[in-house]
């Protein structure tokens, strides 16, 4: 597969989501986001770790 930059949306276990651009297949995509932790504290608002696990991620408008 041909690996190609794409907008996507992903949707973490608490509802919020985040719209942002990545190269990668969609597999490639689906396997960095999906079951995987990311850190949304340690800001000055929130300075402590929160850590958020991706379960859904939307090309552009399809839904995967």
């Amino acid at each position: 597969m041909r690996t190609q930059k794409r907008n996507v949306r992903v949707v973490f276990e608490d509802g919020n989501y985040i719209d942002t651009t990545i190269n990668g297949t969609k597999k490639e995509i689906k396997d960095y986001y999906l079951n995987n932790y990311f850190n949304f504290g340690d800001t000055e608002e929130t300075p402590h770790d929160i850590m958020l696990k991706g379960v859904k991620v939307e090309f552009a408008d399809i839904a995967s």
